[in-house]
């Protein structure tokens, strides 16, 4: 049976809480205009025991014909709360403090405990005031307070170390402390270590428990072992004349005499004649070089010609491969005497580590010339590494540890006395730093952190990130408390870089001791070397139809070698123009031939060589011979 379309039912709930309430225990009443009181369901239901905390109720009702009504709220149950427990404080006062108190909380368990200091820390001679609590997470604590009073600290002193430099180090200084007694001494390199030739720097400490220390810094010299002396000069297997003697120079004694048999500047026969030089020091330690003088008779010209001269071989230069280059060979014309000697790079330069040539050439005023090239070895000498980055004088905190360069072994440990990054107690502490290299060279430096009032530490901006080519712009740093400061780079702004990669580092710090630092790479691309000709014919040919080639190491590319024009092809009866030389990046450059265009040339064949270079300043010639 149903309904008129007209008909309708209204059914309200009346007495459901509002929002939330903190208990439930009645339920809400409905009526129905056409059914009068209906059932209510609330799910929970009045009555219900609410857990802790906030539960959502919903209470209906619904007539026969589907219409209903709906209220919901929430029941909010607050938690029974006790304050925590502290346990293990200590009363009153004691002389140390190394366990932390713990606590317990009736509905929590076991809580965090938060000392300040916190226990196993250094504390100073005196009262130190301790504050230890703990608190639950609905704000509830608990707090004890009480006092550690430190017993005096001496530090300790090291005895037995050697006054400035020794020449052995074998037994290890001692180490006495008051409070503790003998403490153990570290020295880097230890005693009875095998020290190098030379000077080395060794470092003594000792520390007791309470971060206090004692350092000494002395050197040990270990004289250089005798080396043999070395003959330098000494003709290069056979030589048609033997004027002048070889030197000897000793790494202990100096310049030694030279005995040569026969002497230099005797009078050879013809044919081949053997020459020994030798010197020795003192110790009997040597060096000898043995070489041919070979004469042979002048051979007339075939042209009938007044007062005719000799044709002679062409003269002789000494030539070898030696440790320096300090004195220029001599040359010996037999019809012009003693003649000027070119070298390049000259005898005396500073060479560079590793291995140079060096080409040295003289040539007489009829064209006939004399070349020789050897190179020169300069081993790398060990250096002592450097420690970058240690604050200066007094800081007021030390959080980054300093940094440790070494020319041959790169970056080294650095061991700090206490570690950077360690808590300081209020006062000054000595700190100190150092590192050494496997040859036993070190680096030490010493300074105070200060505890004083806050300070914020300056900053660096404007460094330059990982690797880069060049740095001519320092850094800027600026401090909170004391705005601008000087920054200080090592190597500078503006330095000239070599070769490679070099590592710089900038920092500035404040009239407190705080600092900041940042370090990056400079990285300088290898030096220009010389171009090296190849396809040059060698001696005296038949015919020249290709021209040699040139390649340069760093100019594959970006630099083409010059072109010289208008050389005579292979033999010519005269020659009075000078060729031309045009460079692809430099146009037209000078020409130089040896001998020049326009000489008055003997009879007989005269090899001529002419060259010309670029701005580069390397120069290939092809030595000629009198044949």
């Amino acid at each position: 049976m149903g309904y008129p379309s007209s008909y309708t039912t209204t059914t309200m709930l009346s007495g459901c809480p509002v929002g939330t309430v903190s208990s439930f225990t009645t339920s809400p009443t409905c009526n129905d205009a056409e059914q009068g009181t209906l059932a209510v369901n609330c799910i929970p239901p009045a009555g219900s025991t609410f857990p802790a905390g906030t539960t959502t109720v919903t209470c209906s009702c619904s007539t026969n014909l589907g219409s209903s009504d709906v209220c919901t709220f929430n029941v909010f149950v607050a938690t029974a709360n006790t304050a925590p427990m502290l346990s293990g404080c200590p009363v009153g006062t004691v002389n140390s403090f190394t366990t932390s108190p713990t606590c317990n909380d009736a509905e929590q368990g076991t809580l965090a405990v938060n000392c300040n200091p916190p226990a196993g820390s250094t504390f100073q001679a005196g009262g130190t005031t301790v504050l230890c609590f703990c608190s639950d997470n609905l704000g509830l604590s608990d707090v004890c307070t009480f006092s550690v009073v430190a017993p005096a600290n001496t530090a300790p002193m090291l005895s037995g170390c050697p006054v400035d430099t020794v020449n052995s180090f074998t037994t290890s200084p001692t180490c006495n402390d008051a409070e503790q007694g003998t403490l153990a001494v570290n020295c880097n390199p230890p005693a009875g270590s095998t020290f190098q030739s030379g000077t080395s720097t060794v470092v003594c400490f000792c520390s007791d428990n309470l971060g206090l220390s004692d350092v000494c810094t002395f050197s040990v010299f270990v004289a250089t072992a005798n080396t043999a002396p070395m003959l330098s000069g000494c003709p290069a297997d056979t030589v048609n004349s033997f004027t002048t003697s070889p030197t000897c120079n000793d790494a202990e004694q100096g310049a030694l005499a030279v005995n040569c048999n026969p002497q230099a500047g005797s009078t050879f026969q013809s044919g081949t004649t053997s020459v020994t030089c030798s010197c020795s020091d003192n110790l009997g330690l040597s060096d000898v070089c043995t070489f041919s003088v070979f004469v042979v008779e002048p051979r007339q010209l075939v042209k009938d010609i007044s007062n005719s001269k000799h044709c002679t071989y062409a003269f002789w230069l000494s030539s070898g491969t030696v440790n320096s280059f300090t004195t220029s060979p001599t040359c010996n014309d037999a019809e012009q005497g003693a003649l000027a000697v070119n070298c390049n790079p000259p005898a005396g330069s500073t060479f560079q580590s590793g291995t140079t040539s060096v080409t040295c050439s003289c040539s007489d005023n009829l064209g006939l010339s004399d070349v020789c090239t050897f190179s020169v070895f300069v081993a790398t000498a060990n250096t002592a590494p450097i420690l970058s980055g240690c604050p200066v004088d007094t800081v007021n905190s030390f959080t980054t540890s300093p940094t440790c360069n070494d020319a041959e072994q790169g970056t080294l440990a650095v061991n700090c006395n206490p570690p950077a990054g360690s808590t300081f107690q209020s006062g000054t502490t000595n700190v100190v730093c150092f590192c050494s290299d496997n040859l036993g060279l070190s680096d030490v430096c010493t300074f105070s952190v200060f505890v004083a009032t806050a300070n914020t530490a300056p900053m660096l901006s404007g460094c330059p990130a990982g690797t880069v080519n060049s740095f001519t712009t320092s850094p800027t740093c600026n401090d909170a408390e004391q705005g601008a400061l000087a920054v200080n780079c090592n190597p500078p702004a503006g330095s000239t870089f070599q070769s490679g990669t070099t590592s710089v580092t900038c920092s500035c710090s404040d009239n407190l001791g705080l600092s900041d630092v940042c370090t990056f790479s400079v990285f300088v691309a290898t030096a220009n070397t010389a171009p090296i000709l190849s396809g040059c014919p060698v001696d005296t040919v038949n015919s020249f139809t290709t021209s040699p080639t040139c390649n340069d190491a760093e100019q594959a590319t970006a630099n083409t070698a010059p072109m010289l024009s208008g050389c005579p092809v292979d033999t010519v009866n005269s020659f009075t123009t000078s060729p031309t030389c045009i460079d692809a990046e430099q146009g037209a450059l000078a020409v130089n031939c040896n001998p020049p265009a326009g000489s008055t040339f003997q009879s007989g064949t005269t090899s001529v060589t002419c060259s010309c270079s670029d701005n580069l300043g390397y120069q290939m010639s092809v030595p000629s011979v009198c044949l």
